[in-house]
């Protein structure tokens, strides 16, 4: 952040960083915000990572970042994010989203509820680009494992209630995973350094 977090719970800017990589609910005005921003900020740049710098949530606008974000990982139900419905987050009101959601069970009741249709898993697959199989070179992203995509859609949760904390990101199996992950190149941290400052001067 660019204001330490103390335990008071001040009023904090929602102009934290660019808006490609802002949480939902700095978007949607909220000014009591906590170190899940970070998280999501994370889940956003792992996605650019893997899809070889290509950026995950380009927003032109505050408002179309929003858009895109709930395109991308579906739209909030009152039990997936109940702050999104109650009046705490003053963007929140004047979204038109479409129905982005799906039938779910709910795994403590076992009825038939509404919860957010991600498209995710889409955008990262199980399979994708791999540097030491060629044939694959033409696919958007670098593959993706069950364990990889679990963390990511963890840290993309639009609730920073229901979102992994650092804590248990860390902690995380995909770190233990193999193949371990190797030293980027210079090719790739100069593709991602203008990635970056694109998104920078996106705004």
């Amino acid at each position: 952040h660019a204001r330490r977090l103390g335990s008071a719970r001040r009023a904090l800017t929602p102009e934290v960083t660019s808006h490609w990589y802002r949480a939902p609910e700095v978007l949607l005005g909220s000014r009591a915000y906590g170190f899940g921003v970070d998280l999501w900020a994370f889940g956003v740049l792992a996605g650019e990572w893997l899809s070889k710098g290509e950026p995950l949530l380009p927003g032109a606008t505050v408002a179309d970042q929003a858009a895109r974000v709930f395109a991308l990982v579906g739209t909030p139900t009152e039990a997936s994010w109940p702050a999104f419905f109650d009046g705490s987050l003053p963007g929140a009101r004047a979204l038109r989203l479409p129905d982005q959601t799906a039938m779910e069970l709910d795994p403590r009741t076992g009825e038939a509820r509404r919860a957010p249709r991600s498209l995710l898993r889409r955008r990262l697959p199980l399979r994708g680009f791999d540097p030491a199989v060629p044939s694959t070179h033409p696919l958007p992203t670098t593959a993706l494992s069950a364990k990889g995509f679990d963390l990511l859609a963890r840290a993309l949760t639009p609730n920073p209630e229901a979102r992994v904390d650092a804590r248990d990101a860390l902690a995380h199996a995909w770190f233990d995973e193999e193949p371990a992950p190797e030293p980027l190149t210079r090719f790739d941290i100069r593709h991602l350094s203008r990635a970056r400052a694109q998104a920078v001067s996106s705004g």
